[in-house]
């Protein structure tokens, strides 16, 4: 425990304005009803208050001995029992009691929407939470976890839709494609692996109105192989991505029609400092040429990334009365932005 302690006051020192967010995965035996499983574990409703007594203390010492303060807290995919299992119903009252508690002991911490385990289910378990209006204050971002990245881009638009309908910020607290890619550490290192993160943050960035995208995950024992001298493809994928939608990006209307977007996924987002950002990604093997309209004039710098050569700074182009085309190579994701 300490050693998560320590590890929160570090990143805090290094930037007082990161957000800290406390996701509960395990609960000692005492606290379940089924303590023989290690999931899914069943909380009874009496010992809700011990539960949160229990929340209450570790922010207290977070925030007494530690100087952190944390934002948000959420029980780790309890839709799924990973490894507690709360239906919406007790997530909602768990927050209920556990809310106000927090807000005696001084504590601005709120819970997490959902923080669900994929796309496909998400809904189904957070609407019935947001509808309990009482418990609305005490409540943080919709969020939810990309795992189930084959999902429908239905499924996708509902949470942004629902979002936007209720005026919820959202957040993907889990970004990844395969949640047992863990087990095949050979896979990492492969363009493959960037591929289908690209895809999918593609689409969760574009269809689900999210603002905040957490990568799965920086440090662990599932990512010993990466020696941190040559950066994998995945990591060149989540540097472009940085740089050309920083934090304060607009994201913007994009073709997502499954005919049009067959073989080309594209984003685009109006940046921070009034200028323009474009990814085209070009899933198949075959050469693809990509028309673009829309765009503001002007020169527009290009960066291609592939698995044959990595990161390659192209020569730039002209956007002219909005419109460019580009020949994209195959299995490969182009960033364009317009220079100042």
């Amino acid at each position: 425990m300490r050693g998560t302690f320590d590890f929160m006051k570090e990143v805090k020192s290094r930037n007082p304005e990161t957000i800290i967010i406390a996701s509960i995965w395990k609960v000692p035996d005492w606290m379940v009803r089924n303590p023989e499983v290690e999931q899914p574990r069943i909380i009874p409703p009496a010992l809700y208050p011990k539960v949160i007594d229990s929340i209450g203390g570790w922010l207290q010492r977070a925030r007494d001995e530690y100087a952190v303060e944390v934002d948000y807290v959420s029980f780790n995919e309890a839709n799924i029992g990973v490894t507690v299992s709360l239906l919406p119903s007790e997530q909602v009252e768990l927050i209920r009691q556990g809310g106000p508690q927090l807000q005696k002991l001084g504590l601005q911490t709120r819970w997490l929407l959902g923080d669900t385990s994929n796309i496909v289910s998400s809904m189904n378990y957070i609407e019935p939470i947001y509808a309990a209006e009482d418990i609305r204050p005490y409540l943080g971002p919709l969020s939810f976890h990309s795992w189930d990245s084959n999902s429908s881009d239905v499924y996708l638009e509902e949470i942004g839709e629902y979002a936007l309908k209720n005026g919820l910020e959202v957040w993907c607290t889990e970004g990844g494609w395969d949640p047992a890619e863990w087990n095949f550490p050979s896979e990492f290192p492969t363009w493959k692996h960037a591929a289908r993160l690209a895809e999918i943050y593609t689409r969760v960035l574009r269809d689900t109105r999210t603002t905040t995208l957490l990568y799965w995950e920086m440090m662990g024992k599932d990512y010993y192989i990466n020696d941190g001298i040559k950066p994998f493809p995945a990591l060149l994928y989540l540097q472009e991505l940085q740089r050309h939608f920083p934090a304060g990006a607009q994201i913007v209307g994009t073709p997502a029609d499954p005919v049009l977007t067959l073989t080309i996924l594209s984003l685009a987002a109006k940046t921070p400092e009034d200028g323009f950002s474009v990814e085209l990604m070009n899933q198949v093997k075959p050469e693809r040429r990509a028309h673009v309209s829309g765009l503001p004039d002007g020169t527009y710098t290009v960066v291609r990334l592939n698995g044959k050569d990595g990161r390659q700074v192209l020569d730039p182009v002209q956007v002219k009365d909005g419109k460019v085309e580009l020949k994209l190579e195959g299995q490969s994701i182009y960033f364009l932005r317009s220079k100042k």
